[in-house]
């Protein structure tokens, strides 16, 4: 009996050293790969009362996978290694499924999230198995009103969502960036970690905070966010040096993990066993 615990024990440790962690950049897990180089569809939309909505938006789409793409090819020099696959699909296009056109990630967009959902988010991004997802964005602008509030005695303004106007968030591109963070695995970045802090140049200038900081109550003009140096060596570290072209690892990790577990499985079915015929015999 001690034996099997051993083992099991072993087989526990090496498996839980699967998959690779980025704690060291403060990034909450989510456990989602991309199995291959992305191919991003962005679909078509129209919107009878902002009859450019369209136009802008799906540029913003192109200009954030361009941005992800640009700076993971810049930071590691492989751009075959990083390249994505941006593709515009009509609204006939809509109707058919993510596999018809072999999509990885999608972008749709919405006016404006549910009412019952409040005001609390500009997008959301849905996860699934063999690195497939698809990106919601909410693109009205919010309008909010600043209240003074006294906490512990001190005089705080904080800004409360009100309700959207019939005109288009000039931050949708920054929420495509966080979104399509969370697409190639990046978890959030806590607000109060000591990344989400300002970054600064050699003038001492802010030059923004991380993509996947987790709370926008700092949006412009109080600050603003884009991808940053440690944004992209997340992805990197996640994925390899190999990038997006080699699923092996993506691949080998799952065979292992399935190996493992299963291998676990048979001890305890084994031993088991074992033990129910050595009872037996004994009676």
């Amino acid at each position: 009996m001690k034996t099997v615990i051993i083992v099991f024990l072993l087989l526990l440790t090496t498996s839980s050293g699967i998959q690779e962690t980025f704690a060291q950049y403060y990034y909450d897990e989510i456990n989602h790969r991309l199995t291959q180089n992305p191919v991003v569809c962005t679909f078509e939309f129209s919107d009878p009362n902002l009859p450019e909505a369209n136009q802008i938006l799906v540029n913003d789409a192109k200009m954030a996978v361009k941005d992800w793409e640009k700076k993971l090819t810049d930071y590691t020099g492989n751009p075959q290694d990083w390249a994505f696959d941006f593709r515009v699909m009509s609204i006939e296009d809509q109707k058919a499924t993510l596999f018809d056109y072999e999509c990885d990630i999608t972008i749709s967009f919405e006016r404006e999230p549910p009412t019952e959902d409040g005001f609390e988010y500009s997008g959301y991004t849905d996860l699934y198995p063999f690195g497939l997802s698809d990106i919601t964005i909410f693109y009205l602008e919010l309008a909010v009103v600043y209240e003074e509030r006294l906490i512990d005695g001190e005089p705080w303004t904080y800004r409360v969502p009100s309700h959207f106007v019939n005109s288009i968030n000039p931050y949708n591109g920054e929420v495509l960036r966080h979104e399509l963070g969370h697409s190639l695995g990046l978890g959030h970045i806590p607000a109060d970690s000591e990344m989400s802090g300002w970054d600064y140049d050699s003038q001492e200038i802010p030059v923004g905070r991380s993509i996947m900081i987790d709370d926008f109550e700092d949006f412009p003009p109080e600050g603003y966010f884009e991808i940053r140096p440690y944004d992209v060596q997340a992805v990197i570290q996640w994925y390899g040096d190999d990038g997006f072209r080699d699923p092996y690892g993506f691949l080998w990790e799952s065979l292992t993990g399935m190996l493992v577990f299963g291998g676990i499985a048979a001890l305890v079915i084994f031993f088991t066993r074992r033990r129910k015929g050595k009872t037996d015999t004994e009676i």
